[in-house]
């Protein structure tokens, strides 16, 4: 199937690529099993000359070098970044020491869409999601399904409940 046969995801209006690439093995941190900077900027510009045009990382992906691979690159790409569709996920505590440092809380989620904004070098994402339902109350009475809380530049509306059935 070919890369550039766009599809729109969900009801979001973005029109994607059928195949996301996923960064997860973007970039070296020890214990992580990855990719050289190199070898990430081949494969990412062989996604995009082919077409694609929707990547997908974390803010945990080896420790937030997948997302600072891409935002260099975007950087080095000027122009580029308005093409692709970026997504990225929270959840995992990057703030060593900080008991309340990851999760879906109001303030985790805000402090991770920071880091995660500054490692793409760039000022939105165009896609944000929770990588792991935490099962507690906490997340349901915390996560809402508008980020208003943000400055209205970042403000989303998520496409994802705010809580499990069942």
């Amino acid at each position: 199937m070919p890369l550039d046969n766009y599809l729109t995801l969900g009801r979001s209006g973005l029109r994607v690529s059928p195949f996301a690439l996923g960064a997860m093995t973007f970039g070296e941190d020890p214990g992580a099993a990855g990719s050289s900077v190199e070898e990430s900027e081949k494969v990412l510009g062989t996604y995009l000359d082919r077409g694609g045009n929707f990547v997908d990382t974390a803010n945990f992906y080896t420790n937030g070098h997948s997302e600072r691979i891409l935002g260099d690159w975007f950087a080095a790409h000027p122009g580029q970044r308005e093409h692709v569709v970026v997504a990225s996920k929270f959840f995992c505590n990057m703030f060593p020491g900080d008991p309340n440092g990851g999760g879906a809380g109001r303030g985790s989620i805000v402090a991770q869409l920071h880091e995660t904004l500054r490692r793409l070098n760039t000022d939105y994402l165009d896609l944000y999601w929770l990588h792991n339902w935490t099962g507690t109350p906490r997340s349901r009475k915390r996560c809402v399904p508008s980020t208003t809380w943000c400055v209205p530049e970042r403000s989303a509306t998520s496409a994802c409940p705010t809580f499990r059935h069942g």
